[in-house]
């Protein structure tokens, strides 16, 4: 998995397998995350105060890229999950903001994203 991968459409399909290739191989450790970083076990693993102290250093370090990372994020969930997850923000961000704006930001990589459109 550690070759090299160049631009162009070549690049991108290598660049597709790959993922795939890795998506595979990292099956068996997502699921024993996902069984082991339920809501008690991680309220006992970090304290609430620092999780969420954690979670607002990140927000503030990452805030100019903060539209690309929701739209890499949404394009990565089905469109069932993007509505789950981005269902309740206002009108403006999920429509505009990130159906517009976010949209046109990942149009490059609408060929390797899990699912290429926004729909919430």
């Amino acid at each position: 998995m550690a070759e090299r991968i160049g631009a162009g459409a070549r690049g991108l399909a290598s660049l597709k397998k790959t993922s795939v290739e890795l998506r595979t191989l990292l099956a068996p450790h997502v699921a024993s995350e996902e069984e082991v970083l339920s809501p008690t076990h991680l309220a006992n693993m970090i304290p609430e105060r620092e999780l969420a102290s954690t979670v607002g250093a990140i927000a503030t370090s990452n805030f100019s890229s903060g539209l690309a990372m929701a739209s890499f994020l949404a394009t990565s969930l089905e469109p069932a999950e993007q509505k789950a997850l981005f269902g309740d923000a206002p009108w403006i961000f999920r429509r505009f903001v990130l159906g517009v704006v976010g949209a046109r930001k990942m149009r490059p990589y609408r060929s390797i994203v899990h699912t290429p459109s926004i729909a919430v």
